[in-house]
């Protein structure tokens, strides 16, 4: 596995966390307040979506067996999913 796969799938989660969340925060304008119970099962229903869609992103990519398509599996989820990695994100700090 390539250096670069668990920080990608880690970005990924919090990507997928951060939409979920933004979407949450506008259904809730929308059409809440809810009880404390529907705002409990709402948020447990956004994070079981987002644990499944991480985790089927996160098989896939872990099990491509050569490194070059590991990388441009990688590639092609930061680009879809804007990702920053940490590494990127220290990089980017470094040479700003």
């Amino acid at each position: 596995m390539t250096e670069t796969v668990v920080p990608t799938i880690v970005a990924l989660r919090l990507r997928l966390d951060e939409i979920c969340r933004q979407e949450m925060d506008s259904f809730r304008q929308e059409n809440g307040p809810f009880a404390k119970d529907q705002d409990e099962m709402l948020n447990a229903m956004m994070s079981r979506m987002t644990q499944r869609i991480a985790g089927s992103l996160a098989r896939e990519l872990k099990g491509l067996p050569e490194k070059v398509d590991q990388e441009q599996m990688t590639t092609a989820l930061c680009r879809l999913f804007h990702l920053q990695t940490s590494e990127q994100a220290i990089a980017s700090t470094k040479s700003a």
